[in-house]
C-alpha cells in the first residue's frame, strides 16, 4: 500500500504544479488538459517533472515552506484520519 502524502506535501505540489504550468506554452497545455487517459508523452514528462521537483522541495531543509514557522497545516496531522 502506497504511504498517504501529507497535506504540506500537496500543498509544495500545488505551488510547483502552477509554476510549471504558467511555463507551458498554450499548445502543451491544451494537450495535457485534453489527455483524460493520461497516456501522452508531454502528460507524462510533466506529470514526472512535477512529482521530481516535489519530492526534491518537500524533503529539502532549507526551502521556505518547510521552515516550521511557516505550516500551514501542522508537522503532526494525523495521516490515518487523512486517508
Amino acid at each position: 500500500m502506497a504511504k498517504t502524502k501529507s497535506k504540506h506535501y500537496w500543498a509544495i505540489h500545488r505551488k510547483v504544479t502552477m509554476r510549471e504550468w504558467r511555463n507551458l506554452d498554450q499548445r502543451s497545455r491544451d494537450t495535457i488538459a485534453a489527455d483524460a487517459d493520461h497516456t501522452t508523452h508531454i502528460y507524462k514528462e510533466f506529470e514526472r517533472y512535477v512529482n521530481s521537483e516535489t519530492e526534491r522541495l518537500y524533503n529539502d531543509p532549507n526551502y521556505y515552506m518547510n521552515d516550521p514557522y511557516s505550516f500551514r497545516y501542522s508537522q503532526f496531522e494525523d495521516l490515518a484520519a487523512a486517508a
